[in-house]
């Protein structure tokens, strides 16, 4: 009889090790050797809008545009503590793009089909426990791409297509109830080159930095059903851009970044966890050019994504 009870305890000691933490659903950090791969698909609704404060005209220019992108993530363990991933990500199609100027006449445009944002992450995990994990990460960004090509460039748009580092700490908590997890960093810009809407030069930006603050909380619904609500802000100095003949200074410029996310969790172990993400970014900043017109913009991006992530 105790040889049985010895069995059956070894038995639920091993089942409890290998069944996943709540942790796993906020970040999944594969053991070393296994990797996580993430396909997506979302709608992206994007108006952009610029007030001109000195002359006392609202939505002095506007873009609006309505595209469906693609992207991809993949990350590898190359030890239990610390793994490599890989992201980017490209425009399929493009619905409705076009350019707005105070009289509501319209220009249409088009988004180029070119990858986007292409990214290596860099993540070694200094805390692993089963109610709590901390992170630090170091990434590299090229979105060189989207400064020469795509409409957004028009609107002057700071930090769009331009080259980035990010360095990041992540905590994780587990409440039983519910999930926690905490992010702070910030994103150094190398520069970049612009196309100014209010003028006919391209800028030459100034290396810059942002602050980042974020959160989530995760929340068990239904035995396969998750769901996530979580916030993004970020802030950035002022800094200047500059041309031949003119120059353009940013300030007040500030992101913030909400969603909600439902992840049904069936299939995890055939197709991956299939996931539905609500996801609004509100982008604030002034622009001064050449130290007398002021403009104020007010950005909105609302994507609707769809989400496959197995783990392997």
């Amino acid at each position: 009889m105790n040889y049985l009870i010895s069995i059956l305890l070894i038995f639920f000691s091993f089942s409890s090790m290998a069944q996943l933490k709540s942790l796993d659903y906020l970040y999944r950090f594969p053991e070393k050797g296994g990797s996580v791969l993430e396909y997506s698909i979302y709608w992206s609704l994007d108006e952009m809008e610029f007030d001109d404060r000195s002359g006392g005209v609202e939505e002095f220019f506007e873009v609006d545009r309505s595209v469906l992108v693609a992207g991809i993530n993949y990350r590898y363990s190359i030890s239990d503590r610390f793994l490599i991933a890989f992201s980017t990500h490209a425009e399929v199609a493009d619905f409705d793009t076009h350019l707005e100027d105070e009289n509501d006449s319209e220009t249409p445009e088009k988004s180029p089909f070119a990858f986007y944002d292409p990214s290596v992450d860099l993540r070694y995990r200094l805390i692993q426990e089963n109610e709590v994990f901390f992170d630090i990460e170091a990434s590299i960004v090229w979105g060189a791409t989207n400064s020469s090509k795509t409409p957004l460039n028009r609107t002057v748009s700071p930090f769009d297509g331009q080259e980035y580092y990010k360095i990041a700490a992540y905590t994780g908590i587990d409440f039983n109830t519910f999930s926690f997890m905490g992010v702070i960093g910030a994103n150094f810009y190398n520069g970049g080159v612009n196309q100014s809407e209010f003028n006919n030069e391209r800028l030459k930006a100034q290396d810059s930095s942002q602050v980042l603050l974020g959160f989530l909380g995760q929340a068990k619904v239904t035995k396969n059903i998750r769901a996530t609500v979580g916030f993004n802000f970020l802030s950035a100095d002022a800094f200047d851009l500059t041309g031949a003949t003119e120059r353009v200074n940013l300030d007040q410029s500030t992101q913030q970044n909400y969603y909600i996310e439902f992840d049904y969790l069936k299939f995890q172990n055939s197709l991956g966890i299939i996931s539905f993400k609500v996801n609004q970014r509100i982008d604030r900043y002034n622009l001064l050019i050449n130290n007398n017109d002021l403009y104020v913009a007010d950005n909105t991006f609302l994507d609707f994504i769809f989400k496959v992530e197995k783990w392997f």
